[in-house]
């Protein structure tokens, strides 16, 4: 078997990526290797590649609400629209511009 290749699927309005989109786009199996990527990025220092799969996926929930908080995100009709930008390098062929 062959190395898929993403399709784009998460819509990309002005400069924000729906989030939940994106996780549901990406294979189940690559998930917490995104989920792990993205907090290296929004929170670098840390050693994700080692943390608990629990504590990662906790971390993913506080880091949105921060990011909320900072203005790098958006909440609006229960989904999440964050920076494009913070989308780590190997998921962002995922991202499908509008």
């Amino acid at each position: 078997m062959g190395i898929m290749t993403p399709t784009p699927c998460a819509p990309v309005r002005g400069a924000k990526v729906d989030w939940q989109a994106l996780e549901s786009c990406i294979p189940l199996d690559e998930l917490p290797a995104f989920h792990r990527a993205f907090l290296e990025r929004i929170e670098p220092g840390e050693d994700w590649q080692a943390a608990f799969l629990r504590r990662v996926q906790g971390k993913v929930q506080a880091a949105l609400k921060r990011l909320l908080r900072e203005g790098a995100a958006i909440y609006d009709d229960g989904r999440y629209w964050l920076d494009a930008t913070l989308v780590p390098e190997a998921f962002r062929p995922y991202l499908q511009e509008e």
